[in-house]
């Protein structure tokens, strides 16, 4: 496993090291950390001149519009009369056609390229 240092990242604690750190709080480092693996893997691409972005389907777009606007996927599956698995698949789609690994750095990257707006 290589070191958070090694891979070029910046390593700040605002707590103390005794500090009990909750679920929730380790999952929002791990939000912030894979945020920052996304913009890196996005960054390398862009500097290489490489079209990253596979143009998404009208149903996947469809799909992404809703996980912008805060929907699960049994909620995205009722709206757009298909089922929860189906769903997951499109998510998982989107995902690899942005090149991201998470609904939040999906909906950060559709926004930015105008794919959404909230």
């Amino acid at each position: 496993m290589q070191r958070a240092e090694d891979a070029g990242w910046t390593v700040r604690a605002d707590v103390p090291t005794e500090a009990a750190l909750s679920p929730e709080d380790l999952d929002g480092v791990a939000a912030v950390l894979i945020d920052a693996r996304d913009a890196t893997v996005v960054s390398s691409r862009a500097d290489e001149g490489t079209d990253f972005v596979e143009p998404l389907t009208a149903r996947e777009h469809e799909v992404l519009e809703q996980m912008a606007a805060g929907l699960s996927n049994r909620q995205i599956a009722h709206v757009l009369g298909i089922s929860e698995h189906t769903v997951k698949f499109h998510v998982s789609a989107v995902l690899g056609k942005l090149g991201v690994s998470s609904r939040s750095a999906a909906i950060r990257h559709g926004l930015r390229q105008g794919l959404v707006t909230l």
